[in-house]
């Protein structure tokens, strides 16, 4: 019994220490759990990062046994796109393409773009296979912003001419005459549902089924509990131009919308497959509606060219006609993965393009060994509307964006990773971005990752005035190194400040625009960082700050809490 004392002693000693090394932030997580000010981020990635992506060939179908050839200065995708169509009617497989080129979108006066509409497809290579986007998708006539890639994903059940999503209680328009697509199911709650749960009970949920995909929604009210303000806090009274906050509880937006997988439904009861990442409060009317989702898409092993001359200036150069602008900042785009669950992007290379990946209204998408390459562009890679939960890691960028990543809309905890922007030969800063709400019915990302990071500058946004600020809460940088910014350089930039036509610069508090962020172990290795023009003192009721200018442990938040929760999942089943 003595010895057994001593050896437990000596457990518990040894886990203090290793515990007394990790950031206070990390252990209030483990002791708190939902009630810390830390979210879970362990959900990102292909099947909650529980299981690596699909390797396996399963049904193959080799291009060329379908008269599709390499290195053939002739277009292809109709032929690809009627096998895809053949073999997703079929149940799915795996289209493998060996090496050469294939040209996309080479006739002259036609705008087409592979479209995979079905579940269970993967588009494979191998090296020196390539995809080669000849001419531009722009759309002028209508959102260029959502200008289809060369390969769309999921554009039959969401197509490009608008964002898709729930709007203001008060439209009562059709589908078709709506500025937004909107679900066919609606279905509203019983009761309220506490943050930390995986259950919410609906008046009637029968087209809900196990495996389905849902959008849990809160929309605000004409009374002092302002759904926006809980959003964003601590912000209280908008700035003027910040329209879609001003207007959000007046014309009862639903401005908290969630993207997440049904577990099980039990009569009224909808089990969700993970937590609710806030209180789902009655008195904001909330609700739930069904989202049509493909599952178990990919794309390997490919290198996505183009023929674009690389002339880009943001927002257009000077002397830009308004066409060329455009075409500059969306007309060319390589992948965009829209509804889609559970599917991967793995060991692909992008060079010349705009923008590389859209990843939109999708969910437990992994973005692994990427590297993009080529002319500078606009958005590297973008989580738009309601991303959620999707993982991006071990990427290079060689590259420069005016938005290196991107996050806009109801954005919601997506993980990036392991990024080095490679600055060898490009003298432009890479910048994270937040672009506030993305439409006026939504808002602004919240409770996103980002560890583990080199080469980055300021955390700033784009965006229009009238959907800003650019962040809701909790936005978590863990260990990122923001090589970018030298000695005394502030670790926030607020757009709006950079230019003389909104008036002079006032002051130095561009973090309040990024609400409720989370900064731990975020330094340069040019020099000490500030944050309002202090090393050590800001205003802590708008932001956390942890060891500016210094690495913290876990090195990993991401592995850190995955780790946890799956150790304590397995301790369950016991």
């Amino acid at each position: 019994m003595k010895i057994f004392s001593y050896v437990l002693g000596l457990l518990l000693m040894i886990t203090s220490c290793e515990n007394s090394k990790h950031n206070q932030l990390f252990l209030d997580f483990k002791e708190k759990g939902v009630d810390a000010l830390l979210p879970d981020f362990s959900y990102a990635g292909y099947k909650y990062g529980e299981t690596s992506v699909p390797t396996e060939k399963g049904n193959e179908y080799d291009v060329t046994d379908y008269d599709i050839y390499p290195d053939i200065d002739t277009d292809q995708i109709q032929k690809i796109q009627a096998l895809v169509d053949s073999v997703g009617r079929n149940g799915g497989g795996v289209i493998f393409f060996p090496k050469g080129e294939y040209l996309f979108n080479a006739i002259d006066g036609e705008r087409n773009f592979l479209s995979i509409d079905y579940s269970h497809i993967t588009l494979r290579g191998e090296q020196g296979t390539q995809f080669v986007k000849c001419q531009t998708l722009i759309q002028l006539e209508k959102e260029p912003w959502l200008s289809p890639a060369i390969i769309r994903v999921g554009n039959k059940i969401q197509g490009s001419e608008k964002f898709w999503g729930l709007d203001s209680k008060y439209n009562s328009g059709t589908a078709d005459s709506c500025e937004i697509y909107h679900p066919d199911y609606l279905v509203s709650l019983k009761e309220s549902a506490r943050k930390g749960s995986t259950q919410i009970i609906t008046e009637n949920n029968s087209f809900i089924n196990s495996g389905d995909f849902v959008l849990v929604a809160m929309y605000g009210q004409k009374d002092d509990e302002s759904l926006i303000k809980r959003i964003l806090s601590p912000w209280k009274e908008f700035e003027s131009y910040m329209t879609s906050a001003l207007e959000s509880d007046e014309k009862s937006m639903p401005s908290y919308q969630w993207l997440v997988e049904v577990e099980q439904t039990k009569g009224d009861t909808i089990c969700l497959k993970q937590p609710l990442r806030e209180t789902i409060d009655m008195k904001y009317d909330p609700v739930v509606a069904k989202v049509p989702m493909l599952t178990e898409v990919g794309l390997e092993n490919i290198e996505f060219t183009s023929r674009w001359n690389g002339h880009y200036c943001h927002h257009g150069c000077e002397g830009s006609i308004n066409r060329e602008a455009l075409i500059m900042d969306y007309g060319w785009n390589a992948i965009q993965f829209v509804r889609v669950a559970h599917g991967w992007i793995s060991n692909v290379k992008i060079k010349d393009y705009v923008n590389p990946i859209y990843i939109l209204d999708s969910r437990n998408v992994t973005i692994d060994n990427l590297v993009l390459d080529g002319a500078n562009g606009h958005s590297g890679v973008k989580f738009y509307s309601h991303a959620c939960d999707n993982l991006l890691q071990n990427a290079v960028f060689k590259a420069s964006y005016t938005h290196m990543v991107s996050l806009e809309g109801n954005a919601y905890g997506n993980v990036v990773r392991k990024i080095k922007y490679d600055t060898e030969g490009n003298v432009s800063r890479g910048d994270f971005d937040f672009h506030g709400f993305s439409y006026k019915s939504f808002s602004p990302p919240s409770c996103n990752l980002f560890e583990l990071i080199e080469g980055f500058g300021h955390i700033t946004g784009g965006g229009a005035l009238e959907n800003l600020p650019h962040t809701a809460a909790k936005n978590t940088f863990w260990n990122v190194s923001l090589d970018g910014l030298k000695n005394g350089d502030d670790v926030f930039q607020y757009w709006v400040y950079e230019f003389e036509r909104f008036g002079s610069r006032k002051s130095y508090d561009d973090y309040k625009y990024f609400p409720g962020t989370i900064l731990v172990g975020v330094k340069s290795t040019q020099g000490e960082l500030v944050i309002d023009k202090r090393k050590d003192t800001w205003n802590k009721d708008w932001i956390y700050v942890d060891r500016l200018n210094n690495s913290v442990s876990p090195l990993s938040l991401y592995e850190a809490q995955r780790n946890y929760r799956l150790k304590n999942n397995s301790a369950a089943k016991k």
